[in-house]
């Protein structure tokens, strides 16, 4: 079974968000939030388009998160 791209992203996307929370959430609760929200933030940066486009974005995304 061959994945589009866009699936592939997303998958991969989805798993990043979701394991920390469910490897660590019994044990330290505080960091396993903390780095699924960080994996949630970070992706969304991750859009698809040119260096240029992906480096605007990114720097548009932490200034955001700063807010």
């Amino acid at each position: 079974m061959k994945l589009s791209e866009n699936t592939a992203d997303a998958l991969r996307n989805t798993l990043t968000v979701l394991l920390p929370l469910l490897l660590l959430y019994s044990k330290l609760p505080q960091m396993a939030v903390g780095m699924s929200v960080g994996a949630l933030l970070i992706s969304l940066t991750d859009l698809p388009g040119n260096r240029r486009a992906k480096t605007r974005s990114a720097l548009q995304c932490i200034s955001i998160f700063f807010w």
